[in-house]
């Protein structure tokens, strides 16, 4: 099988977010043959025929969690810090953040009333939910999802200790929706 896209040159090639056109052999031998312009009008009147088939591919984003005191990396991407709060003893330049998003951090009632307890951890989980419904919050995270697409990676930054029970695991589900979307 081969696949050919609608790409600036006439080679055939796959990109990460368009329409791949998928042919067996004799559709691609008797395709190379014409002008480009006729190969996408067979194409356009083709595409539901039996012999072509429409693949979407879509690169899919990453949302990766890390504390702040680890240390970044390359394959991080792009890189926020979700807590309200600035990490204690780290520097800007060491943390190397993409942005610091604090509208989509948990509210300070809600912060301090959880208190990283895991037998709260599923009322937070209901009540930051219920938080970030709200429409600063959704465009916030739509926006910080925006600002990435050019990354392959999200990395959520958190300075908890608790790596199960903490904000950024909340947040991953939603990043993961959004970088879909």
């Amino acid at each position: 099988m081969l696949a050919w896209d609608r790409g600036d040159s006439d080679e055939p090639h796959m990109t990460g977010f368009a329409h791949v056109f998928v042919f067996d052999r004799r559709t691609y031998a008797a395709l190379i043959k014409l002008h480009l312009n006729e190969r996408w009008a067979i194409l356009d009147e083709r595409r539901n025929s039996h012999d072509c088939k429409v693949v979407e591919r879509t690169r899919q984003m990453e949302v990766f969690l890390k504390r702040a005191y680890e240390e970044p990396a390359r394959t991080d991407g792009f890189r926020v810090l979700v807590d309200r709060l600035w990490p204690r003893g780290k520097k800007k330049a060491d943390l190397r953040l993409n942005a610091w998003v604090k509208e989509f951090a948990p509210s300070t009632e809600l912060r301090k009333w959880f208190d990283h307890d895991p037998k709260r951890w599923l009322e937070f989980c209901k009540r930051y939910k219920a938080e970030l419904r709200n429409p600063e919050a959704k465009k916030a995270i739509a926006d910080t999802v925006h600002a990435a697409q050019k990354y392959s990676a999200i990395t959520l930054i958190y300075a908890a200790k608790d790596t199960e029970h903490n904000e950024a695991v909340v947040l991953r589900n939603l990043f993961k929706r959004k970088a879909r979307a």
